[in-house]
């Protein structure tokens, strides 16, 4: 199984097509969705929007039309895409993302952040298999954190990237366990997955997101930035969690698979409270 062939992007559409959406349509045929912090929502907003905070995303999701084209926006378009994602596992067939989000709708231009994909799992996919792959986003996950703790975080949130760290290093044991008792081995953690899915050329994180990329796009930018990455990084592995549970069909495999997506989630929450603290501080 060709690694990269697990992740596809999610549809998009240009600024320019959102407001032909909006000129041409009437309002009751689409739903435009802000997936931002209330703070950032009452400060600027597409007209008719409504708003979902992503990290109440998938609780709320019954409150939007799936028979509707959903347009999802954020403030650079990398949230959105994440929330793009997990509607498209809930069924929403027309969810587009904004592309550069709110700031390139307002016709500024900025670099966004490394660019995430949407897990796709065929069917053929045993549990060994996915196990694997999740356990190779969460190494490559914690390469990215104890780089960022080692170079920008020590004076920023130390408490609460620290925990998420300590908690991805839970993550990948856990799912170490999991492989050995479904491959029946006992060979070296760091070996696992070889021989089961194939190795990336370099580390991944969810989303397929490059952990260099993603290392180099951190280096001249704001706490709220990385803060926002961290967001669209913890709903990737959320999503990430809840397709690999409803992929497999033993209780063992779904109960894990259960409890790492509610810690992720609890790890989004928890930076969507810090993002909107810095947003305030500002």
């Amino acid at each position: 199984m060709y690694f990269q062939n697990l992740f596809g992007s999610v549809p998009s559409i240009t600024p320019v097509e959102v407001r032909s959406l909006i000129d041409s349509t009437p309002t009751e045929g689409y739903t435009l969705l802000d997936v931002r912090q209330p703070m950032e929502h009452q400060q600027s907003r597409l007209p008719g929007s409504v708003l979902i905070p992503l990290g109440e995303l998938h609780s709320r999701a019954g409150e939007l039309d799936p028979g509707k084209t959903v347009v999802v926006y954020c403030r650079s378009g990398n949230r959105s895409a994440s929330a793009t994602g997990m509607l498209m596992s809930l069924g929403f067939e027309r969810a587009v993302n904004l592309d550069g989000g709110i700031i390139r709708y307002d016709g500024l231009v900025a670099s966004g952040p490394p660019e995430s994909a949407a897990a796709c799992f065929p069917a053929s996919m045993t549990a060994v298999e996915l196990a694997a792959t999740a356990w190779l986003m969460e190494a490559g996950t914690i390469q990215f954190l104890e780089t960022l703790c080692r170079r920008i975080m020590n004076n920023h949130e130390p408490a609460l990237f620290d925990r998420i760290l300590e908690a991805k290093r839970s993550h990948q044991s856990t799912l170490t366990d999991l492989v050995k008792e479904l491959k029946g081995t006992s060979e070296n953690a760091a070996e696992l997955p070889a021989g089961i899915v194939e190795m990336p050329t370099e580390p991944v994180m969810v989303g397929c997101i490059k952990v260099s990329e993603a290392v180099r796009w951190t280096e001249d930018r704001q706490l709220k930035d990385v803060l926002e990455l961290m967001m669209t990084l913890s709903a990737n592995a959320y999503d990430f969690y809840l397709r690999l549970e409803r992929a497999v069909d033993q209780d063992q495999e779904q109960r894990v698979f259960s409890l790492l997506a509610k810690e992720e989630h609890q790890h989004l929450l928890r930076l969507a409270q810090a993002y909107e603290n810095e947003l305030a501080d500002s």
